[in-house]
């Protein structure tokens, strides 16, 4: 859809939370963030909270995508905009 409205996109993916918390601390900022639950060792959640306090972000929108139901109210803690099972 953006590549059809000609608009310019990156996407960038990582294995793990600690894979996308290293880009993180380049300074790096995203305008979307697909997480899941499990992501290594530094879970979704943890990306999350970490984004939110430490690099004190509140523009990247988060989006869950998880098996992991029963943890879909942590989520928003981090004010995630979606949790898609």
């Amino acid at each position: 859809l953006l590549k059809n409205a000609s608009i310019s996109y990156q996407i960038d993916a990582f294995s793990s939370g600690e894979d996308l918390l290293d880009k993180l601390e380049t300074g790096v900022c995203y305008d979307i963030a697909l997480l899941d639950i499990q992501m290594g060792e530094i879970s979704g959640v943890d990306v999350g909270s970490i984004l939110r306090r430490k690099f004190k972000n509140t523009k990247t929108q988060l989006i869950y995508i998880s098996a992991y139901e029963a943890r879909a109210k942590e989520v928003f803690y981090f004010n995630a905009i979606r949790f898609l099972s």
